[in-house]
């Protein structure tokens, strides 16, 4: 039998407490349950995520969609009413936490919880869980602050352009650390006064959202710290937790390529045709400045080992790519030992994987200093515009590609391909810049052999003419 402890609870925070998971589950359980309830769990998220993806395809509606997220968690979790919803509903999510927490799946987990979260918001009052729960660092604006920054207010009360029939006032604003919201700062849905983000009520959900993930990033990596104590006092809970599949297909995939190697030489045609725009921009900058920072030759070098590069090639490409400005000796030196890890040959002998495109949003650099690596379609608008103009996108498909940034990077990645690739065949979101990879290929064989076919029928009509 397991049983966690946990910290009591107040009255007003109890819906917001379960919504964020802020509170420790205090459930006597035996293994057969958190099995079960972990792969119900799981299977969830597997299936909010994809989901979520179809209705960025599809025109969707609030209230359907809403439909649809309650029936995946009427059959996964059972109904909310029941007592044993709530049973189910923590301690699947904290288990899942902790088997997470150290996994190469981390940033699918807190994606997938975070989309669940964001469904329980539509079919909440935000004003109440945000006025019932600081413990994520909001608070409301005083009456004094909001006269005193007014002006500046209602800027975003225009931005939002809501068209509210009531009064605007302090009791339509939360304030909470600047730190805590950059990308909400980036996209002007906050502005910064004295320290503080001011969030205008158009944007709490986005604000909870927010600070949410990064609850769940401390929460994760706290329960990492402590997760030897936990092997050692739940031994069979660890051994279980390595059993759980990987998401999307149930099997952990070394390879995501179309399974043909590729060589050194390959690669700088494969930049123009085949990359998507995260592995493009990496690129380039290797070629202008012979250098690429660590997270980036992860990124990036994990992507070339998915389309086909081998050990050996991988060696020649980056001795290669480094040669401005590193002798053999010393590449030898600083860069061999983590190739070598990454194809497993070093360390624990792990084949990575290549990232997928929620872990490389996840890695966006906050700051320059010659980082390239992460997302491209996360940056801020004029960013990444400055981007599309540096590889040639025209106007009109710039202009879709910002717009489609504002539903989702991925949606904005899809639109991207479709530009580059017209008439394709892709019928889903681009979630894996090797899936945007392996979508070209097959893209451009598909023209080839077209193209072949056109010409079989030319050669043959032009032998039946001549007898």
């Amino acid at each position: 039998m397991l049983r966690a402890a946990k910290k009591k609870q107040t009255p007003a925070s109890n819906e917001a407490s379960n919504f964020l998971y802020t509170n420790v589950p205090d459930f006597n359980c035996n293994m057969s349950q958190i099995e079960n309830y972990c792969t119900d769990r799981f299977n969830l998220l597997n299936e909010v995520l994809k989901l979520k993806d179809t209705l960025l395809v599809q025109k969707s509606n609030t209230s359907r969609d809403n439909e649809d997220f309650n029936n995946l968690k009427k059959r996964f979790l059972g109904l909310e009413k029941e007592e044993q919803y709530k049973i189910k509903d923590e301690l699947s999510h904290y288990c899942l936490r902790l088997a997470m927490c150290d996994s190469e799946d981390r940033n699918w987990f807190i994606a997938a919880e975070s989309i669940l979260l964001a469904n329980r918001l539509n079919q909440s009052n935000l004003t109440s869980i945000i006025s019932s729960f600081k413990g994520f660092g909001w608070s409301p604006v005083s009456q004094q602050e909001y006269k005193q920054h007014q002006d500046d207010l209602n800027y975003l009360v225009k931005k939002a352009n809501l068209n509210l029939n009531e009064v605007i006032n302090n009791t339509h604003f939360y304030k909470l650390p600047f730190q805590d919201i950059p990308k909400l700062i980036d996209s002007k849905k906050a502005i910064v006064i004295k320290g503080e983000a001011y969030i205008y009520i158009s944007n709490f959900k986005e604000m909870i959202i927010h600070t949410y993930k990064n609850y769940l990033e401390f929460a994760m990596d706290r329960v990492k710290a402590d997760k030897s104590r936990i092997k050692e006092e739940f031994p069979e809970l660890i051994q279980f937790f390595k059993t759980i599949p990987r998401p999307g297909g149930g099997t952990r995939r070394q390879q995501v390529g179309n399974g043909e190697e590729i060589r050194k030489e390959d690669v700088p045609p494969l930049s123009k045709t085949s990359f998507p725009m995260c592995m493009k921009v990496m690129y380039d900058s290797l070629v202008e400045t012979s250098r690429l920072k660590y997270e980036g030759r992860l990124q990036f070098g994990s992507f070339l080992k998915g389309i086909g590069l081998p050990y050996e090639e991988s060696i020649n490409f980056w001795r290669m790519s480094f040669s401005k400005r590193v002798s053999n000796t010393d590449f030898d030196k600083e860069y061999l030992y983590n190739i070598r890890h990454s194809y497993g040959l070093e360390g624990k002998s792990t084949n990575y994987s290549p990232y997928s495109c929620a872990k490389i949003i996840s890695k966006v650099p906050r700051t320059g200093d010659g980082q390239v690596h992460g997302c491209p379609y996360v940056l801020s608008l004029e960013k990444l515009e400055q981007k599309l103009l540096e590889i040639g996108v025209d106007d009109f498909q710039r202009i879709q590609i910002l717009e489609a940034t504002k539903t989702s990077p991925n949606v904005a990645c899809t639109k991207h391909f479709n530009f580059l690739h017209p008439n394709n065949t892709l019928t889903k979101l681009i979630s894996h810049p090797n899936q945007f990879y392996d979508q070209s290929l097959i893209f451009y064989k598909a023209l080839e052999e077209k193209k072949t076919s056109k010409q079989s029928n030319k050669d043959g009509n032009q032998s039946v003419n001549e007898k």
